[in-house]
């Protein structure tokens, strides 16, 4: 199978996560970082029918901060059990992961 596209998410220079987070140097937030590759994850027919609706964020590892007006690209692979992802900033790691079924009793769609 091959691994789906990558999602290129641009992040506003006025994202309100960006408000007390950090004051004097805005850091967007991992868990806004997180939002965007679970979204992404799901929005993709062939992602969204290995880890499910609701996938479960099983390993995470933040490298980089991701600023103001940064423009992040997500790529995707997919594993025998889980999918893992690594979101890059021009050619940067910022954080990498995996994402696998929630609930891994669940059928899978075939």
């Amino acid at each position: 199978m091959a691994a789906p596209a990558s999602h290129r998410v641009e992040v506003g220079l006025d994202h309100p996560a960006f408000a007390g987070h950090f004051p004097g140097r805005p850091i967007w937030p991992g868990v806004a970082l997180l939002a965007e590759v679970l979204e992404a994850a799901t929005a993709d027919r062939a992602l969204s029918a290995l880890v499910g609706t609701a996938p479960q964020v099983s390993v995470v590892k933040f490298l980089a901060p991701v600023l103001p007006g940064a423009v992040l690209d997500i790529a995707f692979q997919i594993g025998a059990r889980s999918v893992s992802f690594n979101v890059t900033e021009g050619g940067q790691t910022a954080a990498s992961g995996q994402l696998k079924r929630a609930d891994p009793a669940e059928d899978v769609p075939r």
